[in-house]
């Protein structure tokens, strides 16, 4: 099923499906998952009985661990996320720390494509140090803009004397548009 969805860099973009994960008895006879480590295991099997070798992992142009399962590349989070849940999660898998080599079960939890866009890490573009706040150099001010449901909202615009104001007040998510002196 593709669907489309509006964006408000982009007139329309298409929002492709998630490939099928197989089931969690499938990965458990190939597989065994170490909770403690957070590490998954391929289990090889030899006329002297069953040993374990870590899984070798392709890293492709993202930090997130690719793994091989027949035939196809999975991401290695979302084969650990179905043997902890059991099932195929019906949205994703958010690394909670934002490091996406620890996939114990407390970092990992299911989480829609909103929440992990959420939780992602600042851009290493990013001037202000805060998410939402963008520098535009035409006007030679600080920018608040605010995405909620793929809809972008103008908070205001801030000199640049009012930054160290708005990177305080941004520490405890309780700023408002009027309390940092931006106007609309």
């Amino acid at each position: 099923m593709v669907r489309e969805v509006e964006c408000p860099h982009l007139a329309r973009y298409i929002v492709r499906p998630t490939k099928s994960l197989p089931s969690k008895d499938a990965l458990l006879e190939v597989f065994s998952y170490d909770p403690a480590s957070g590490k998954l295991f391929r289990r090889r099997s030899r006329q002297g009985g069953a040993n374990l070798v870590e899984v070798a992992t392709a890293q492709k142009s993202t930090p997130y661990r690719h793994v091989a399962f027949r035939n196809r590349n999975y991401l290695l989070h979302r084969l650990v996320g179905v043997i902890i849940h059991g099932t195929p999660p019906a949205g994703g898998i958010d690394h909670i720390d934002g490091d996406p080599l620890n996939n114990r079960p407390e970092n990992l939890r299911l989480a829609t494509s909103g929440q992990n866009n959420h939780n992602r890490r600042l851009s290493q573009r990013n001037k202000s140090g805060v998410k939402g706040v963008i520098w535009v150099e035409r006007h030679k001010r600080w920018r608040g803009l605010v995405v909620h449901k793929v809809h972008q909202h103008f908070v205001g615009n801030l000199q640049s004397s009012g930054l160290p104001k708005l990177l305080s007040s941004s520490r405890d998510r309780s700023f408002t548009a009027t309390s940092l002196g931006m106007n609309s």
